[in-house]
């Protein structure tokens, strides 16, 4: 028997408000949105790490590991018993691996850097 393939389509949708060379976003309402995630280790204040899964990474905007405060309720959304939001000291995103080379490894602390002063 005939089966007719399966499409999902993204769509994307031009915002000339988003930042950078590319300034679109995902529509909900025109398309499927893709499955995301990202591997992360958190540092508690405690000084316990931990490793997570950080699932819907996409749909946190640009620039995503500056976002911290969406990321740690994201966290605490996915995993309620293991992550208070304002125990979370230091959220480190895991490199995407190309082959054998990490590629974007990046590490936000909680808090705002203070300005050096010179």
């Amino acid at each position: 028997p005939y089966h007719l393939p399966v499409h999902i389509y993204t769509v994307l949708r031009k915002d000339l408000s988003k930042p950078g060379h590319s300034p679109y976003i995902l529509c909900r309402e025109a398309g499927d949105i893709p499955k995301s995630s990202i591997e992360l280790l958190v540092t508690f204040r405690s000084g316990e790490h931990k490793n997570f899964t950080l699932n819907h990474y996409l749909s946190v905007p640009p620039p995503r590991t500056l976002r911290l405060d969406i990321v740690k309720a994201m966290l605490q959304n996915q995993y309620p018993e293991e992550v208070n939001a304002t125990e979370v000291e230091q959220i480190e995103f895991m490199p995407f691996v190309a082959g054998d080379t990490p590629v974007g490894r990046t590490t936000s602390g909680a808090h705002e850097e203070q300005p050096s002063a010179s």
